[in-house]
């Protein structure tokens, strides 16, 4: 109800003032409220469609809500315009990088080994520079790709050839076709942005990278000229990004991200709380046999989310059943299917 007020009178706000940002803060509130038809008829609104066309931002979310709709094709000519035509002068509103939780007390490292000392005094929480815009267009065009490679567009599609024209380079010997596309337009993403988390989301939830080719790229992108500067900060987002490699062998890359995820939370341990940390914690205990110390990782992470988080879960379920632990077994069962209405 409350958010149903809100696209009201925010509607009404658009109807006074006309303002393109207004506008725009409208389409983001369709677009998040799932109303992807009637953010396109804002954005294509006569009065407003020159301005959107004008705006990185609207340019971005109007080609959200064209993949949304399934036009993948409408989303690349947007995205093409915005690359090559990339200012920062209209960003008021761009995405930020995200700011480390605030803790009440100091905690403790997730290996028995290893102890923390009081979180050092950084600037880190106050990082608000925005990301670059280029970042995060280039990203939509690899998901635009991959959009069109699901529903059956080919190496001879005529949209994936002039991208392939578009971003011609170096790249993985192993990648063929889309595939190589996509991973190289998401490796420039970063080099633009290095903070640009979906394109590193993406890479590796494809398979586009190779444990070596990330930690590589984790050490080729220019972290410091994103983070103002800041040696503090880009640690921060450096380490962050190794620390949450989902590796698990015994290389020297697997050892980097132990290494990484000792230096972050010494200098912040408020971060031993963060879901992603713990369940790739729990994921290389698993892989090195250690069932039993796997749940108390796993169980913080399913505690505090209402939605099971899928990761954790299969995780936590393969942990138990290692120490056949039937009756524990027995009751996710039941909640898991109580959560999913089976």
């Amino acid at each position: 109800m409350a958010w149903n007020s809100a696209l009201i009178w925010g509607e009404k706000t658009v109807l006074l003032s006309n303002a393109i940002d207004d506008v725009l803060w409208m389409a983001n509130a369709l677009v998040t409220n799932g109303q992807y038809r009637q953010a396109e008829e804002l954005l294509v609104n006569p009065k407003y469609a020159k301005q959107v066309r004008a705006s990185h931002n609207g340019r971005y979310l109007a080609c959200v809500v064209a993949m949304r709709l399934g036009r993948a094709e409408a989303a690349l000519d947007l995205l093409n315009t915005s690359t090559m035509h990339s200012t920062n002068n209209d960003m008021a509103q761009t995405p930020t990088a995200k700011r480390p939780a605030k803790a009440e007390s100091p905690v403790t490292l997730f290996t028995d080994q290893s102890t923390t000392s009081p979180s050092v005094n950084t600037n880190v929480t106050e990082a608000s520079i925005p990301l670059d815009p280029r970042a995060w267009m280039l990203y939509m065009q690899g998901a635009c790709v991959i959009q069109l490679s699901n529903v059956g567009a080919t190496d001879e599609t005529p949209s994936i050839k002039r991208m392939q024209l578009q971003f011609q380079g170096a790249g993985s010997d192993r990648l063929m076709g889309m595939d190589a596309i996509v991973a190289r337009i998401w490796t420039q993403a970063l080099h633009v942005d290095a903070r640009c988390w979906e394109a590193w989301t993406g890479l590796r939830e494809y398979g586009l990278l190779t444990e070596i080719e990330e930690t590589e790229l984790v050490r080729a992108v220019d972290w410091t000229s994103c983070s103002g500067g800041s040696n503090v900060v880009a640690g921060f987002f450096r380490d962050y990004c190794l620390a949450t490699q989902t590796s698990i062998s015994q290389t020297s890359e697997d050892l980097s991200t132990v290494d990484a995820t000792h230096r972050l939370l010494t200098a912040f341990p408020q971060l031993v709380h963060d879901p992603s940390l713990r369940t790739i914690q729990a994921a290389r205990l698993l892989a090195h046999g250690h069932a039993r110390s796997v749940l108390s990782y796993t169980m913080q992470v399913l505690e505090h989310r209402r939605v099971p988080d899928p990761s954790a879960t299969s995780i936590h379920i393969t942990a138990l059943t290692m120490l056949r632990a039937k009756e524990a077994l027995f009751r996710i069962a039941h909640e898991l299917a109580e959560e999913f209405g089976l």
